[in-house]
């Protein structure tokens, strides 16, 4: 990286950002097991990602970033 230009500041701050996201995607993953397991209870056997409810929704399934671009 320093041979790209980058001050060895800059090369800690990369590393710092890259222990943040890792601790930040640990607790994200923890939460989402929270929340499968708190909608389990709610509605039992409707929380499996993309389980269809009894309402039609998808439960557990996220839309994404929709690319409209021709």
């Amino acid at each position: 990286m320093m041979s790209q230009g980058m001050t060895l500041p800059a090369i800690a701050r990369i590393i710092e950002l890259q222990h943040q996201l890792a601790a930040l995607t640990q607790e994200r993953d923890h939460l989402a097991a929270q929340l499968a397991a708190h909608q389990h209870r709610l509605h039992p056997g409707n929380a499996e990602p993309g389980h269809a409810g009894q309402d039609g929704t998808q439960h557990g399934v996220q839309d994404g970033p929709h690319d409209t671009a021709p």
